[in-house]
């Protein structure tokens, strides 16, 4: 489907239109949940958002739209999560930098867990696929620049080594995370998890540098 079918038709610029669309994609959130990604539709949605169907549509063509901006949205506050903890850290050790990465990245996905299991559905379609890339590539990129960074950054990594490197480092935050969000983990599993994958992460990166070392 071509991009503009994916893109919200217009921007709210007034503060009623922005609580209009405010409520729109929260109403969006609770008829997933409810419902299920097959059987939302933009009527139910519009009801509980308590707007009519034409409103909906004045901001939003279709269901594949409101859905990705739903998504968009979401990634978007998990990549300023990200971005806004790498660059909190830059200079920093390398370690304080992967702690606060992974806090704010495991932090991002489980303060509204049901939000991020229910949108995993919705990655897979409505333009999923690009809008997770996008996201994921400005996390990664300010990580990859906190890395450069750290105090005790390798002299000779070269731009590909980090780019490797961070690329590593989101795969091993991603997958365990998704896996605890599927499996409803409680709350307080997104603190153990933080600390567990802090420890898988820094062991990677001094398990690297002994072996370049060598």
């Amino acid at each position: 489907m071509p991009p503009r079918a994916l893109s919200a038709r217009k921007t709210p610029r007034q503060a009623r239109s922005i609580e209009t669309v405010r409520a729109i994609l929260d109403a969006s959130i609770q008829v997933l949940r409810r419902r299920g990604l097959d059987r939302l539709t933009t009527t139910a949605v519009a009801e509980r958002a308590n707007v009519s169907v034409g409103t909906l549509y004045q901001y939003f063509p279709n269901k594949r739209a409101l859905l990705a901006e739903v998504l968009r949205e979401h990634l978007g506050q998990v990549a300023d999560a990200v971005v806004n903890a790498a660059r909190r850290t830059s200079g920093g050790s390398r370690r304080d930098i992967v702690a606060a990465v992974v806090a704010a990245f495991v932090t991002a996905k489980f303060s509204d867990a049901e939000r991020s299991r229910v949108l995993y559905a919705v990655a897979g379609e409505v333009g999923g696929p690009g809008i997770v890339r996008a996201a994921s590539e400005r996390a990664r990129a300010a990580l990859q620049q906190a890395l450069a960074s750290a105090s005790d950054a390798p002299r000779d990594e070269t731009v590909q080594e980090r780019e490797r490197v961070a690329h590593m480092i989101a795969a091993m935050m991603v997958g365990p995370v998704q896996e605890g969000l599927a499996a409803d983990a409680p709350a307080e599993t997104a603190v153990q998890l933080s600390r567990e994958l802090t420890l898988a992460v820094t062991g990677y990166l001094e398990q690297r540098r002994l072996a370049n070392s060598v």
